[in-house]
């Protein structure tokens, strides 16, 4: 038996006895729901991506279309080569033991459904019989007070697992959503990073100590509020200034369309970006005036800074249906980036900092083999704009373990810090493959305005932050400080 339960809601609609709405749900057909009185416990929803039938509250802006079946299939390999510390056998069992009840459930409801619906044909014939004078009026009322009992215990058993078949639901999807994204077969299991190209040596490269003090006291002011804030000044500015003209060049003159983008988000992109939920240690939260205090139910209502990101493109996206013919498409981005604490890592100086200058990018295809093609030009667009530098790099692919959820894989561009002796991320570009499309709502079709949305196919989604200008700029001041005559 299939354990494919997709779930395609477009909009949330109230469920009463008066409206029976079918959801094609790959073999199966969405079950009829009834809306319940039932109350959640908590006063608000656990993920503003689903919420349960057993609410009545019709405010849901998305459908999801989860694979789950496609999820199963790789799911303890998957969490094994990240090391998923929200996983371990236990869930993974529970999981696959809730799926296996729903999907039962499911199957269960629908038999009743092709009842309730053969008893409603089984009235229409006896009237027919009726009007054809092929059945008695005696006999006709016997057939109809038959089957009234049969509606009414058809009713019953409906009503009976209703509650069970909500719990399971909301079990099943809610842990669907905390799922890592499928890895790329090329994405690297074991421990250390697979590197793919490297140019110049850090091996012989070495700075001034000296005249490095003085060229970050004259170009960098770090906060005495906040050590992690800073001020570029002098040759640094314009260094960045530099940098971001030259960037916003290359990828105007390659095909990327400039968009200037929003810093903060709401629930939807923040939670469908693999933030699930958005917490502390992934995103900066603000406090904003809850206005739905007076709801019995409310979706989670707050607001995220995160700056330049994949939300920029993300929360763009978010419920739209794209041409077919317009793809692929590339956009940028240049802006300010907020990283959390535990994200802007221990790094000193400029290449710890939380808030950096980033140039970003999105490439959108209609296919997996437009996706790979794409992701295999941008990869080496990306090498050459940074290997030229004359900065010793090299290019790597990341291991499992440090993906985000949402990554299928990563390649980054790393540069050698002589001050640091190490190397320093400054670009990276990420395959999501469907993930995000699956989660918020965007797809593809060949003619959006005429087609129905449920014909429409998913978008297949790339995402880099091309390069962190402010570590470029660091990195530009360390190697400004080489001995005179040094290579």
């Amino acid at each position: 038996m299939s354990l494919c339960v997709q779930l395609y809601r477009f909009g949330r609609q109230a469920w009463c006895r008066s409206h029976i709405q079918r959801i094609v749900v790959n073999q199966y057909s969405q079950v009829r729901r009834y809306q319940h009185t039932v109350h959640s416990k908590t006063s608000e929803y656990e993920s503003s991506l689903f919420v349960s039938g057993v609410h009545q509250d019709d405010t849901l802006l998305l459908s999801l279309d989860l694979d789950i079946e496609a999820m199963l299939q790789d799911l303890d390999s998957n969490i094994h080569a990240r090391r998923h510390a929200s996983w371990n056998s236990d869930n993974i069992r529970q999981f696959k033991d809730n799926c296996k009840r729903f999907v039962e459930m499911r199957a269960k409801l629908k038999n009743i459904e092709d009842d309730q619906k053969n008893t409603t044909l089984a009235f229409k014939s006896i009237k027919e019989k009726e009007q054809n004078l092929t059945m008695t009026k005696e006999k006709a009322d016997q057939e109809r007070t038959h089957l009234r009992e049969k509606g009414r215990q058809l009713k019953n058993q409906h009503t009976s697992i209703m509650d069970e078949y909500f719990t399971l639901e909301q079990a099943v999807f809610i842990r669907a959503l905390q799922i890592p994204n499928h890895l790329h077969i090329d994405t690297p299991t074991e421990d250390e990073v697979k590197i793919l190209d490297k140019c110049g040596s850090s091996e012989n490269v070495k700075v001034s100590s000296e005249k490095l003090k003085k060229i970050l006291k004259k170009c960098v002011k770090f906060s005495n509020v906040g050590q992690k804030s800073y001020y570029l000044m002098s040759d640094a500015a314009l260094k960045e200034q530099e940098l971001i003209i030259r960037l916003s060049s290359e990828l105007k003159s390659s095909g990327f369309t400039h968009m200037v983008c929003p810093e903060i988000f709401k629930t939807v992109p923040v939670e469908g970006s693999g933030i699930v939920p958005p917490g502390p240690e992934e995103i900066y939260n603000l406090e904003i005036q809850d206005v739905n205090k007076e709801k019995t139910h409310i979706l989670p209502y707050k607001e995220y800074i995160r700056g330049t990101s994949v939300l920029s493109f993300l929360a763009y996206f978010t419920r739209h249906v794209l041409t077919s013919e317009d793809l692929p498409k590339k956009f940028f981005t240049v802006g300010r980036s907020y990283d959390t604490a535990q994200q802007s890592n221990s790094l000193p100086g400029l290449y710890g900092a939380s808030q950096n200058i980033c140039a970003e990018v999105a490439a959108l295809s209609g296919n997996i083999t437009q996706n790979e093609a794409m992701y295999h030009d941008l990869q080496e667009m990306l090498w050459s704009s940074l290997s030229n530098l004359d900065i010793p790099a090299r290019m790597v692919l990341v291991p499992a373990h440090s993906l985000h959820c949402s990554e299928r894989r990563r390649t980054e561009v790393q540069f050698w810090s002589p001050n640091l002796q190490q190397y320093i991320q400054v670009g990276s570009l990420s395959c999501y493959g469907d993930y995000f499309s699956r989660r918020l709502m965007y797809r593809q079709n060949a003619k959006p305005l005429k087609e129905p949305v449920s014909e429409s196919s998913l978008v297949y989604t790339i995402h880099g932050r091309w390069t962190n200008i402010t570590r470029l700029v660091a990195l530009h001041l360390e190697y400004s400080c080489q001995p005179i005559g040094a290579v």
